[in-house]
């Protein structure tokens, strides 16, 4: 370990703004470098945190960090690859993917208009030991990326304008992928793309007609990415284009838990309601809820709905392979005056959500005083014939790999 990496391990934990004042102190050492490799060493461990192992990684400003993929969701696209496939990035970037993808391609091709997000790239392939990713700095394909053929085509497109604004239309990305994806297939028969998860999925797959699988990442319950899998020719319907939304633990990049259905199949699902409440509360994922299976999971786990729109269901039976979160029941009160009086005197300390009401969870927080937190956990629902109700719970924990951590 050299001199400089050296002065990063030591100074991980200062102030930055105050370590660039002592640049008088350190004559002979790139501060500035330094500071920036800091930086982004406390995002690195944990978001990426086999980059973070190795402190000769260098990060190369703060919006490139900030775009890039997790070491988890990077991770969860290895299964599009296959041994001896060749890949091409045209969105290189931080190149956190094209490392991830490396390790189960046979060769990776990062590109990337950016020269100092290239030189970066390279720097840190090397020291990672990834021989097999060959970089190349161009504004888009060049004459030798057009005579090649490769067996899938990534691309995570720009969802910023200038230096603040976001954006999440397919169009307005950088670049347009509606523009360049004939161009694309020339390339190769196989197209990925990393979308926002704030875009409309049925949207997205009436714009994107090549459309074959939909996956909705979360990582520990938050959604993080839209991947779109595009094969040239297909022209599937989208309501029968299966998507799967899934769950990733950052803790070791292990799928939680995994769903799969097709839009056709949430449409045909009937509702079955809850007037009572059951024994058991269940919560789904962030990332079944963003893919619109709201009466599906009725029909697969024998649950039952308290209203349409509220996204809480039921049952007296324990399902220990719900994708979500489970509460077993302890209380039930009144949503009126009276029983939320009740409830703040019974349970000071608590988690509260509001599920379809006109009020919000931290209006109700607010309303009720309660401290936020502890083992107790409150739903306030609005209910299939309009009434409202309040379940007090407590959170059961699953041993399986499907609970939500």
């Amino acid at each position: 370990m050299d001199t400089f990496e050296s002065f990063i391990i030591e100074h991980e934990n200062d102030d930055v703004a105050k370590l660039l004042l002592k640049a008088q102190s350190f004559r002979g050492l790139d501060l500035k470098k330094a500071a920036e490799i800091i930086e982004g060493r406390r995002k690195a461990k944990s978001k990426i945190p086999e980059w973070y192992l190795n402190p000769a990684v260098i990060y190369p400003g703060s919006r490139a960090m900030e775009q890039c993929s997790s070491q988890s969701t990077a991770r969860y696209k290895q299964r599009f690859v296959s041994p001896q496939a060749s890949v091409l990035d045209i969105t290189g970037g931080l190149g956190v993917d094209d490392y991830f993808l490396s390790k189960v391609a046979s060769k990776v091709t990062y590109l990337e208009r950016n020269p100092s997000l290239c030189e970066a790239a390279r720097h840190n392939f090397a020291v990672l030991n990834t021989l097999n990713i060959d970089v190349i700095n161009a504004d888009y394909l060049i004459d030798s990326i057009k005579q090649g053929h490769f067996n899938l085509i990534y691309a995570d497109p720009d969802r910023r304008q200038g230096a603040s604004k976001r954006v999440y239309s397919i169009s307005d990305c950088s670049p347009d992928i509606l523009a360049i994806k004939d161009e694309l297939f020339c390339l190769s028969d196989t197209l990925l793309v990393k979308l926002s998860p704030m875009e409309d999925i049925l949207k997205t797959l009436e714009l994107l007609p090549e459309a074959t699988e939909v996956h909705i990442v979360s990582v520990d319950n938050e959604c993080r990415e839209l991947l779109v899998l595009m094969k040239k020719g297909s022209q599937i319907k989208a309501e029968d284009i299966p998507v799967t939304a899934v769950d990733i633990s950052s803790k070791d990049d292990t799928v939680l838990w995994s769903e799969s259905f097709t839009l056709r199949e949430e449409n045909e699902t009937k509702l079955s309601y809850s007037y009572e409440s059951d024994e058991y509360i269940f919560s789904p994922g962030k990332s079944l809820l963003k893919g619109g299976a709201f009466k599906l999971l009725c029909g697969r786990y024998g649950l039952r709905k308290f209203d349409s729109a509220t996204h809480i269901y039921s049952s007296n039976e324990m399902r220990d392979d719900f994708p979500g979160k489970i509460f077993r029941k302890i209380d039930l009160i009144p949503f009126s005056k009276g029983g939320m009086k009740a409830l703040a005197e019974k349970y000071p300390q608590c988690n509260i959500v509001a599920k379809n009401l006109p009020i919000s969870t931290n209006e109700l927080r607010n309303r009720l005083k309660i401290k936020d937190g502890g083992d107790i956990y409150v739903f306030a629902v609005k209910l299939h014939n309009s009434d409202s109700q309040i379940i007090v719970c407590k959170r059961e924990i699953i041993s399986s790999a499907r609970d939500i951590l």
